[in-house]
C-alpha cells in the first residue's frame, strides 16, 4: 500500500474518532464536579453535549421525549439551602453557547443505588435558556445535574449557579418588607403584583409620572436593613436570564 495513502487513512480514522468521542461526563458516574457555588458562571461555551449518548437513568418527567435526550452530568455538594441554576445556550443577545432549547434536571441520591428527581425544566418555547430555582436543599448532601436539549440537539453552553440561604419570601409592601441581616447575595424566583398598597412609591424623588407614565408599583419587593455607618450604598440587581429587561 502507498505509504501516503496509509498515513492519510490513519489520520482520517483518528480525526473521525475524536469527532465522535463521548464527553467525560456522558454518564452519571462520570459527572463533573462544580465546586464554585457562590454567584458562579462558567466561561461561555465551557461545556457541551456533543457526542453524548442517552443515559440509562429514567428520563425526567418534564422532558418530552424519552429516546433522544443526549445528556451530560454534573454534581455539587450543597453549602446552603437554596439553589438557582441556569443553562445558557444560543440566546439572541447574550449567548452562552450554541445549544438550542436546553433541558435541565436536578437529583439527589447516587448513581449506583438510584437517583431521585427533585425538579426539572425543558425549554419548550425556543428561548435557549433553562432554569431551576429550588429550596430545602440539605447542606453537605450531593446533588446531580443533568443537561440535554430538545429534539436531540447538541451544542455548547454556559452554566451559572448560586447556592445560598434564602431570606423570607419578598413582600410587595413597605410595612412588611423583608429584613436583611447581612450582605450575602440571594436570588428571587419571581415577583407578582404591587402589594396591597401599590402607591407607596409615589413621592420618591426618582419617580416622575410625567416621564415614567403610571407610577404605581408592579412586581415590587421591599427590603429593610439597619445602617451601621454613614456613607454610600451600592447594590446590584442582575437578571438570571441576561436577555431579560430589569428596571
Amino acid at each position: 500500500m502507498n505509504p501516503f495513502r496509509l498515513f492519510f487513512f490513519f489520520a482520517f480514522f483518528m480525526l473521525s474518532g475524536l469527532a465522535i468521542a463521548q464527553p467525560q461526563n456522558d454518564e452519571c458516574l462520570g459527572a463533573i464536579q462544580l465546586d464554585e457555588l457562590n454567584e458562579w458562571c462558567s466561561e461561555v461555551g465551557a461545556f457541551n453535549n456533543i457526542g453524548a449518548t442517552v443515559s440509562a437513568e429514567t428520563d425526567p418527567l418534564c422532558f418530552p421525549n424519552t429516546t433522544d435526550n443526549l445528556d451530560v452530568w454534573f454534581y455539587f455538594v450543597a453549602t446552603a439551602n437554596t439553589l438557582n441554576i441556569n443553562v445558557r445556550g444560543a440566546l439572541q443577545n447574550n449567548p452562552g453557547g450554541t445549544l438550542p432549547s436546553p433541558q435541565l434536571a436536578l437529583y439527589d441520591g447516587n448513581c449506583l443505588s438510584g437517583l431521585n428527581e427533585i425538579d426539572c425544566f425543558s425549554d419548550a418555547f425556543n428561548n435557549n435558556f433553562a432554569e431551576i430555582f429550588i429550596s430545602n436543599l440539605l447542606p453537605g448532601n450531593i446533588y446531580y445535574i443533568r443537561i440535554s436539549a430538545r429534539a436531540a440537539a447538541t451544542g455548547n453552553f454556559q452554566i451559572c449557579l448560586n447556592n445560598f440561604n434564602q431570606p423570607p419570601d419578598p413582600s410587595g409592601d413597605c410595612p412588611t418588607g423583608v429584613i436583611l441581616c447581612d450582605k450575602n447575595t440571594f436570588s428571587v424566583e419571581y415577583l407578582v403584583g404591587g402589594g396591597t398598597n401599590p402607591n407607596e412609591i409615589l413621592g420618591a424623588s426618582c419617580i416622575n409620572p410625567l416621564t415614567c407614565g403610571a407610577a404605581t408599583e408592579t412586581s415590587s419587593a421591599w427590603y429593610k436593613w439597619t445602617c451601621d455607618q454613614s456613607g454610600s450604598l451600592t447594590f446590584v440587581l442582575t437578571p438570571n436570564n441576561p436577555d431579560d429587561d430589569l428596571d
